[in-house]
């Protein structure tokens, strides 16, 4: 649990047990110990908060085989639990160490690994140096190539590899696929070699045009020529490589799925995680997805033929026919819209309808809780869990407000205004606009009433009553505000700093410049001058190079200055 700048622990009770003192503090581990900050020290607690190890130090890793990564004045050595030094903070740099017992360590840009009595297992002498903690192996960078090593230092092969795929430096930490599951994929040129677990060549240089490494459940994409198919951990085909494309179904944002797509003739389809054939090769596209409840994660496919598609599991089962327009994503809920006969509806991962498709649409974002539901050009609110009515179906317009959801900026008669969920009115509906997010915009709502802007608090309270023909806000200590043309600026409660009558009113942007509003420059009958934050002069006369230097990007497509030099 977090307060303002500090970090404690409470109990399920709500009891302070750790008190608010710490700039960060990390979970407790196995051994019931925390690492935590206290000024600009670090050291770690109990769950009593008492001290066990000393905050004294610049930087502390977390307790990895009872041994942390600590760090004074710029030089790095290891404590253990006790909190003594065993092994000197005399480096420049180093890392954690691995389950295997070493640990990656440099002097003078110089890198290589020692073990837990601080013995050197490979020397300080390389460029990189990098693991594979599933199996014990290190590796160093030498000219540009890569050698393996066994976790006792023994060199075991040539610098000759220009990538070893499984190390942080190519790792894909959003997918969790380069994984020596049985096999070793490294890379010279654009020639792939398979290793076994003693290091042994399975397939070597020249035999694939591309590989991937083994997946968790222990299969790999090759390509050999100009197609492609699939093996085992063993090296073994078993798909063999006649398709045009196989490919792994991508994640939304990086990294893939288990499965696998296969191609032919123009078709798509499906294999599951053991590469075995879960569809015929049929389909236009198939689209990922899996929905999660009762506690477990359920993989989906979208499946396409054409223009209609349906929903498949990943053991090939149908669970909606291939007969909608549309279906959503369920992204981890329980539910997704869908569309069918040009209605929107809401379907369950067992492709029950939960909710019939009579809506104009249905709208969501993943983490909200709530559907935006259209019918018959009104809008209203379905809760998600469970899926109930929030809000009727009364409104000509509405939308979630971004900082709550259970506030919605709601139309109706033609007028904008803000409701709860208990449909408790918290800004009246007499507005003509009202916004919801802005980027870099203040915590209040614009609105907009009879050609007037103004401000609206979150809680309906007025801030700056709409009287304006426009209002700039960009900081919390001015307001620009325009009537008829011409320019001033306001406080927060709405009094007058600068009159509203000058040709324009500029000044630098706080959130680019990284310090408070400070100068404010203005223009009256075609001069410019300086004032301070509360209107008083500060500079009488500011040339137009000043003014364009400052503000020409601003300008550039109206009032663009022109300098004559």
């Amino acid at each position: 649990m977090k307060e303002p700048e500090c970090w404690g622990y409470i109990d399920k009770d709500s009891n302070v047990v750790i008190p608010f003192i710490f700039k960060f503090l990390n979970p407790f581990d196995s051994a019931s110990m925390a690492l935590g900050q206290l000024g600009d020290k670090q050291g770690f607690i109990n769950t009593n908060c008492d001290t066990v190890i000393p905050f004294i130090y610049d930087d502390l890793g977390v307790l990895n085989i009872g041994i942390a990564r600590a760090e004074i004045n710029g030089k790095t050595g290891f404590i253990n639990r006790k909190g003594e030094t065993i092994i000197p903070l005399k480096y420049d740099k180093a890392h954690s160490f691995i389950d295997c017992g070493v640990v990656q360590v440099s002097l003078n840009n110089k890198w290589g690994f020692i073990n837990t009595a601080g013995e050197t297992v490979i020397p300080l002498i390389y460029s990189d140096v990098d693991y594979h903690s599933n199996d014990s192996l290190l590796f160093a960078l030498k000219n540009g190539k890569w050698a393996i090593f066994d976790h006792f230092g023994k060199q075991k092969s040539d610098f000759i590899y220009d990538e070893i795929y499984g190390t942080s430096n190519n790792f894909d930490y959003f997918n969790e696929k380069y994984l020596f599951n049985g096999l070793l994929l490294v890379r010279k040129g654009n020639q792939y070699r398979y290793l076994n677990r003693d290091l042994e060549i399975v397939t070597d240089f020249g035999y694939y045009s591309k590989a991937e490494s083994i997946t968790e459940y222990g299969f790999a994409i090759v390509k050999k020529g100009n197609y492609y198919g699939i093996i085992n951990s063993k090296g073994e085909i078993i798909v063999p490589c006649i398709y045009p494309k196989i490919e792994h179904p991508r994640k939304e944002y990086q990294g893939f799925y288990d499965e696998f797509y296969i191609y032919k003739n123009g078709k798509v389809g499906l294999l599951n995680r053991e590469a075995k054939p879960i569809t015929d090769i049929t389909y236009t596209s198939f689209e990922c997805d899996y929905s999660y409840d009762n506690g477990n994660y359920h993989t989906l496919f979208v499946a396409r033929k054409d223009n209609k598609c349906g929903l498949i599991g990943s053991n090939g089962e149908i669970i909606l026919p291939i007969e909608y327009d549309e279906i959503g994503k369920f992204e981890s809920n329980s539910c997704a819209i869908a569309k069918k006969n040009g209605l929107y509806g809401i379907l369950n991962n067992n492709g029950i309808v939960q909710i019939p498709f009579e809506y104009s649409s249905i709208t969501t974002y993943h983490l909200d809780e709530n559907y935006i539901v259209e019918k018959n050009g009104k809008y209203g609110i379905l809760k998600k869990e469970p899926l109930d009515i929030l809000v009727p179906l009364d409104y000509d317009d509405l939308e979630v407000c971004f900082y709550d959801e259970t506030h919605f900026i709601v139309k109706k008669n033609g007028k904008y205004g803000i409701i709860d969920k208990n449909l408790k009115i918290i800004v009246p509906l007499e507005y003509d606009k009202i916004s919801n997010w802005v980027e870099y915009g203040p915590k209040e709502h614009f609105v907009e009433k009879n050609g007037k802007e103004g401000l609206i608090s979150r809680d309906g309270k007025t801030v700056i009553p709409p009287v304006y023909d426009k209002i700039y806000v960009d900081n919390v200590i001015l307001i620009k505000v325009e009537n008829d043309g011409v320019y001033g600026t306001i406080n927060w409660k709405n009094k007058i700093v600068h009159p509203i009558q000058y040709e324009q009113i500029l000044w630098e942007w706080p959130y680019l410049t990284g310090r408070g509003l400070d100068t404010i420059y203005v223009k009256k009958s075609g001069k410019y001058f300086a004032t301070d934050t509360n209107g008083k002069v500060i500079l009488e006369s500011v040339s137009e190079k000043i003014i364009n230097d400052k503000f020409g990007y601003l300008l550039k497509n109206n009032d663009l200055i022109i300098m004559d030099e």
